[in-house]
């Protein structure tokens, strides 16, 4: 882009920097003014002796108007600047201090006649409250070629000297590349369909007005004016005339309203602006959503476990539940037939069964049995889930001495729903009939701890066992002799977690045999 304005031509503000040291140009400051405002030419001014002396550079201070050192003094316009701007630098290093004076340095060392940009396009063309009502703007649309032409360039001076006389009141003069700003030049340049003859061509400069359709829409609608007389020949008093019309109420050369594109920075917008931009069009809704979800599996990340395995223990064993039958095919229920007694004594479920009829006179729960059928519900026929026995008085030193492992179940106790204990026990039914190395040789049993308190006379292992399962869902004993309990969440996972640290020797066992 520097190649392409003719540093002839388009004169850069200037700037001095004038102290009454000779190193007033390496400190700090003055190397930081270049970097920072690379737009303008900035020079420094060694006054020997200050303000008083009689040499040149001081005259020329003092014709400046500077009255003190160290001093900034901006030609905004170069040579032909009417009056420099002078800026106190002051005795104060203070941040505070130097960030002021460069703010105002960059409000004073402004041409006048710029190259608009993004970011002068409002100052430069929205009316302001102290500007008269027909304030507008009159920009210069450069041809996107290499080298300006002699027209652009005659354009040009004379819209700068009309700029520096101030002779217009209310106008801003800029001048628009039309290569950085290929929309913008090509929106301003479309003929509105109201006018007749031709537009001019893209290769050759235009002088164009703007000025907001309405208060109310600002610059986002604009109206333009175009001049067609020959812009190579272009005049002060010609270029005065023109903006007088415009600014008659009566003036019919203002097209319609219309939007143009944005005009484009110095350099492509960096992710963050695309990032900015997007969140300020409503992705900050979808940022909120996505963070909202994270905080609640955050906070309720535990309950929804629990929920889940919840869930998995209810399902049937094996992996999933029966697919419903379609309507209208329901197969009718076959009807119970007990087998002879001596087909019951050749089942798996015989020692269950017979500790069935034992107790059938003295309990009120019903009799269990490992190996009965199960039902449609996962039950067996005598209502607890297949592999399971029942443990009561009358058979409680049987199973817990005929197993060196008996995994006890406790229900009716008052702690756990009776659907979970199912679940608890269909879960760990299945992995018995499946073989698992981890059950492999262990005996299931539930307790019916609500009938086991209505037993008048208990045996002291029945006591014993009874006085720690009232406020645990399991336990496992060991030869009759030792019982460790298990008072966590009633879930299969849990469960099988306290059971691998109890193989491993990580928990402490009880003494059954005291009180036996």
């Amino acid at each position: 882009d520097n190649a392409r304005q003719p540093r002839a031509v388009v004169i850069k503000p200037k700037v001095l920097v004038m102290s009454a040291s000779r190193a007033a140009a390496d400190t700090l400051f003055a190397r930081f003014l270049g970097p920072r405002f690379s737009h303008l030419d900035i020079g420094t001014l060694h006054l020997a002796g200050g303000l008083e002396v009689a040499s040149p550079a001081a005259q020329f201070a003092r014709e400046a108007g500077v009255t003190e050192l160290p001093s900034l003094v901006a030609w905004p316009d170069g040579l032909d600047s009417s009056q420099p701007a002078i800026l106190s630098v002051g005795s104060s290093s203070g941040t505070e201090q130097r960030e002021e004076l460069l703010q105002s340095l960059q409000k004073l060392a402004v041409p006048s006649m710029p190259e608009l940009t993004a970011a002068n396009y409002f100052e430069r063309c929205q009316p302001a409250a102290d500007r008269p009502a027909g304030a507008l703007c009159v920009l210069l649309l450069v041809p996107a070629l290499a080298t300006w032409s002699e027209s652009t360039t005659h354009a040009y001076g004379t819209m700068r000297r009309l700029a520096i006389q101030g002779a217009v009141d209310g106008v801003q003069f800029a001048w628009l590349d039309s290569a950085r700003h290929t929309g913008f030049a090509d929106g301003l340049r479309s003929r509105d369909p109201a006018f007749r003859g031709e537009a001019a061509p893209a290769d050759q400069p235009m002088v164009v007005a703007l000025r907001a359709a309405s208060a109310r829409t600002g610059l986002r609608k604009v109206q333009a004016a175009q001049m067609f007389s020959g812009v190579g020949q272009l005049s002060e008093v010609q270029l005065s005339e023109w903006v007088a019309d415009l600014r008659a109420e009566t003036a019919r050369a203002w097209g319609a309203a219309r939007e143009l594109p944005p005009l484009g920075g110095p350099v492509p917008p960096r992710v963050t602006t695309w990032l900015w931009a997007w969140m300020a069009r409503g992705g900050w809704l979808i940022v909120g959503l996505v963070l909202g979800a994270v905080a609640v599996l955050i906070v309720y990340s535990e309950a929804i476990i629990k929920w889940a395995e919840k869930l998995r223990a209810q399902q049937p064993a094996g992996g999933g539940g029966r697919k419903p039958a379609p309507r209208g095919s329901e197969q009718p229920k076959q009807p119970h037939v007990e087998p002879p007694a001596h087909k019951r004594r050749e089942q798996p479920g015989h020692a269950a069964g017979r500790y069935a009829a034992r107790d059938a006179d003295s309990e009120p729960a019903p009799a269990s049995s490992s190996g009965g059928d199960s039902g449609a519900d996962g039950h067996t026929s005598n209502g607890l889930p297949p592999g399971v026995v029942a443990l009561t008085e009358h058979t409680i030193a049987e199973v817990l001495g005929g197993s060196a492992n008996v995994l006890l179940f406790a229900v009716n106790a008052g702690k756990v729903d009776r659907a979970s204990m199912d679940g608890l026990m269909r879960h760990f039914g299945a992995r018995g009939r499946d073989g698992s190395d981890a059950l492999r040789g262990w005996t299931l049993a539930v307790l019916d701890v609500s009938a086991a308190l209505r037993v008048e006379r208990k045996s002291p292992l029945l006591r014993s066992v009874l006085g720690r399962m009232l406020t645990s869902p399991c336990a496992v004993v060991r030869h009759a002799r030792k019982l460790s309990t298990y008072s966590g969440v009633a879930t299969p996972g849990r469960v099988e977690e306290w059971l691998d640290r109890l193989t491993m020797g990580e928990l402490a066992w009880e003494n059954l045999a005291a009180e036996s």
